[in-house]
């Protein structure tokens, strides 16, 4: 079996290499521990490889993704995490007229 690159369709449509390391960073600037992100990191990249459609997933879903394994581990921080990742602007992105 051919193991496929993890790749992330970003929001303004560019597609980047999935990088464990961004949410591992995310979910500490959130409050988590250390080993609680790489937790769910792992968890993360895991679900990435079950569900990327032709190896390509949205940094959406990866983040939703976090918020709700983030939630098994520490539910404060997927609280915060979530507020963070909801308010977000969406870099690059054109929108409207």
């Amino acid at each position: 079996m051919v193991k496929m690159a993890k790749k992330i369709k970003k929001r303004n449509g560019q597609i980047q290499d999935y990088a464990a390391n961004k949410v591992i960073e995310g979910l500490k600037k959130a409050g988590a521990a250390g080993d609680e992100a790489v937790k769910v990191a792992e968890k993360v990249s895991s679900w990435i490889g079950e569900k990327a459609s032709d190896g390509v997933v949205t940094s959406r879903d990866i983040g939703k993704k976090a918020i709700e394994y983030m939630g098994d581990v520490n539910e404060g921080v997927s609280v915060s995490f979530k507020k963070y990742f909801d308010n977000t602007p969406n870099k690059g992105k054109k929108t409207g007229g």
